[in-house]
């Protein structure tokens, strides 16, 4: 009788299709050595119209304050006890990190580390919800149009996926090239905590919170796979991971309770 070998690896999973991985944008090619933090100038307000027969002042907007960004370690892992098999245990460790990396990305841009206390979403929101929150279509308008008066430009909206069958069923979003968008705006539908801004109400159980922002940068670093072995209980361990880091201007930052209709 022939004996195969029936064990193979594990299934392959990307990350969440329309989530902060493949909606956002790298940091610019340029940018130098990331791994330090980065600081930039924080940019708000737009353009407006002037004319020679105007009797009003041009209106001066002031520069911004700096900007702080500091990177974070997001990691995956696997254990386990008895005859260590390190080469599995990397594979599935590293299937771990890479599906879980957009959502990972999303829960620190909603809420920073304490140890990291970057700029996040749930310390810079402006809670823009009325006396009674509105359907999930009438919050992203006010969301696009509260956006547009800080300035505008490419605005983008951040939902937990409890929120994507309503904005599929009301046709809010069309989902092409790996990202939801409505008029040409970016909807990132991911693992973000279905929390509010500070001070903010907490969801029922259909709602959700948005948030707005402008663009979102990332970028991540080289993945390191790291083993540890403990004699006395025979148990290894594998952590894969990325240093990585996150930024957006924290001003003409939005949020609002929706009701998921």
């Amino acid at each position: 009788m022939t004996v195969t070998n029936r064990h193979i690896d594990p299934i392959l999973l990307e990350s969440t299709p329309g989530g902060l991985l493949r909606s956002t944008r790298l940091l610019p090619e340029g940018v130098g050595d990331w791994t330090g933090g980065i600081v930039f100038t924080s940019n708000c307000g737009g353009a407006n119209t002037w004319g020679c027969t105007y009797s009003d002042e041009k209106t001066i907007l002031d520069k911004g304050d700096p900007v702080e960004f500091d990177p974070f370690f997001v990691y995956g892992s696997a254990r386990c006890s008895g005859a260590p098999d390190v080469p599995e245990l990397t594979l599935i460790s590293q299937i771990r990190l890479r599906r879980g990396m957009s959502g990972a990305l999303a829960n620190e841009l909603y809420r920073s580390n304490p140890d990291v206390a970057n700029p996040d979403l749930e310390t810079t929101a402006v809670d823009i919800t009325p006396g009674a929150s509105p359907c999930i279509d009438k919050a992203i308008a006010g969301l696009l149009s509260t956006a547009a008066d800080c300035g505008g430009g490419d605005i983008v909206i951040h939902a937990p996926l409890v929120a994507l069958a309503s904005l599929m069923s009301l046709n809010l979003v069309d989902f092409s090239d790996g990202r939801y968008r409505i008029g040409g705006h970016t909807i990132v539908v991911d693992s973000y905590p279905n929390e509010p801004p500070t001070g903010g109400a907490v969801a029922g159980a259909n709602q959700a919170w948005l948030y707005s922002t402008g663009p979102v940068e990332y970028r991540l670093g080289e993945t390191i796979d790291i083993q540890q072995f403990t004699g006395r209980t025979n148990e290894s361990i594998v952590l894969a991971e990325q240093l990585a880091i996150l930024r957006f201007d924290p001003c003409c930052v939005y949020a609002i309770l929706a009701d998921i209709c």
